[in-house]
């Protein structure tokens, strides 16, 4: 019943949107024992969780964070390897760490009677959130602790959340795609298909897993790849230009994408 499902999905997504397919060559490997891969920065660190445990590794030394005071950790923000965005929603707190993740600021949303389910860092110092409360998107000034909404109440609820310095990315539980500026410009970018999980890589580009396979979507030019690895099964993945790392077995393998 699942393997029909899967089948009939790609069917009825296809219609409109060109489909081939990239295959990718392994670049090399790291073994890491963790229970979930968050991603590599641009220094060639690799960011897991273990235990509840944030720790990043390269190949000379490993920092750990572990603050069981505040719960569990829901979601890793490495966009600037220098100031790392940490939400605990349990107890509805935004940690921020530095390059060896020492904290250097705690943001408890019941101070500002926010109840935050997304977040992450924007340009002048700023922070992207997503009130629960209000259901509004805003930005939180981290030098001065004020904040400001910048949308009004969205109409659905977020199914995933992702942000870069200049756009706070959404997909609601539509799957509709939307993003939103710093001053508030909010644009809807189409539908997407279902998916497991994903990262959005821009306003026309998203890459997604299904059924243990990614694709690579092209909003702009109606266009789905999938990206062929040797690797069956995995968890976690993450794309930085051309290349893609996949999490599986304890194991971070790095592929480069062979484009036509």
């Amino acid at each position: 019943m699942k393997q029909l499902f899967f089948l009939l999905y790609l069917v009825c997504y296809s219609n409109g949107f060109s489909q081939q397919h990239y295959n990718t060559q392994i670049v090399d490997s790291i073994n890491i024992s963790a229970d979930q891969f968050i991603g590599k920065d641009s220094f060639d660190n690799y960011y897991t969780i273990t235990e509840n445990t944030l720790q990043k590794t390269n190949s000379s030394k490993s920092f750990v964070y572990k603050n069981v005071a505040l719960g569990k950790l829901t979601s890793v923000d490495i966009l600037n390897p220098l100031q790392i965005v940490v939400l605990y929603k349990e107890y509805n707190t935004i940690v921020i760490l530095d390059n060896q993740l020492s904290e250097v600021q705690k943001i408890n949303g019941n101070n500002y009677n926010i109840i935050f389910e997304g977040c992450g860092l924007t340009i002048q110092n700023k922070l992207w959130f997503y009130d629960m409360a209000t259901l509004k998107i805003g930005l939180f000034n981290l030098e001065d602790d004020s904040y400001k909404f910048i949308s009004t109440p969205l109409n659905n609820t977020l199914k995933y959340c992702q942000s870069d310095y200049n756009r706070f990315y959404w997909i609601d539980d539509d799957n509709e795609f939307y993003s939103i500026t710093f001053f508030g410009k909010i644009k809807s970018l189409g539908k997407v298909p279902t998916f497991n999980s994903a990262q959005i890589l821009s306003e026309t580009n998203l890459l997604y897993k299904l059924e243990n396979q990614l694709y690579l979507l092209d909003l702009s030019k109606k266009e789905e790849i999938e990206l062929k690895t040797d690797k069956k099964t995995f968890s976690n993945f993450c794309l930085k230009g051309e290349f893609l790392s996949i999490f599986t077995n304890n194991k971070v393998i790095n592929y480069k994408i062979n484009t036509p």
